[in-house]
């Protein structure tokens, strides 16, 4: 993490850069969805603000744990953070007792979905 906040620290107090961070996150499945329509209307799209550093959550740790191969998704993660100023982030490592909430038989999670709809 300390890297990371190096790396966003130093892009905004470039002049030509935005004073502010965005931050957003995505499973992998949504990235490649959003992949096959050239990331439109998303925070990668071409026309997106890219003057502003990124600070991007991902859940690759989430998908190991599930047993999926997160090669292609780290190589679509790489490609896209190198085109800006952009940190990417384990959600589960960032917030460590997420995945915990997440996968126990005792979460609220899976009941807020079906409560939800």
């Amino acid at each position: 993490l300390p890297q990371c906040v190096t790396t966003l620290m130093q892009a905004v107090a470039r002049p030509s850069s935005s004073p502010f961070v965005l931050v957003s996150s995505a499973g992998s499945r949504y990235l490649h969805t959003a992949a096959s329509t050239g990331f439109e209307r998303t925070i990668f799209s071409s026309v997106s603000e890219k003057s502003s550093p990124l600070l991007f959550y991902h859940e690759l740790s989430l998908d190991r744990l599930r047993g999926q191969n997160t090669a292609s998704t780290e190589r679509l993660l790489s490609s896209l953070l190198s085109a800006r100023d952009a940190c990417a982030l384990d959600l589960f490592t960032a917030v460590p007792r997420l995945l915990q909430l997440l996968t126990s038989p005792h979460s609220c999670i899976d009941e807020f979905y079906r409560l939800a709809g």
